[in-house]
């Protein structure tokens, strides 16, 4: 993908720590939380979310910033969480993984 979105780098930062590959679950989860710091990215963000409004009511009915602030927030907490664990020497909490085949 050309400009993945933050919850992908989520999700592969979990997947990666659970093969053991920490390093590279922690540039993940950096990566995410660079995105959405990023206020390219938001503005992006808010364009779309503005763009979804006007086609579904035809105007606004919620701030964009609120509404990227309910996307992303949750995301937002688990990787201060994810990356606060791993500064601190601890373990992560990350996605349960869910084996569709037994």
């Amino acid at each position: 993908m050309e400009d993945p979105d933050p919850v992908i780098f989520d999700h592969l930062g979990d997947a990666l720590w659970l093969a053991g590959r920490h390093e590279e679950a922690v540039d993940a989860w950096m990566e995410s939380l660079r995105r959405l710091n990023d206020p390219a990215f938001k503005e992006s963000m808010f364009r779309n979310l503005d763009m979804l409004q006007g086609m579904i009511w035809q105007f606004p009915v919620v701030e964009s910033s609120e509404l990227y602030d309910r996307e992303y927030g949750g995301l937002l907490r688990r990787l201060v969480e994810k990356l606060t664990a791993v500064e601190q020497g601890g373990t992560p909490p990350v996605a349960e993984r869910i084996l569709f085949i037994r």
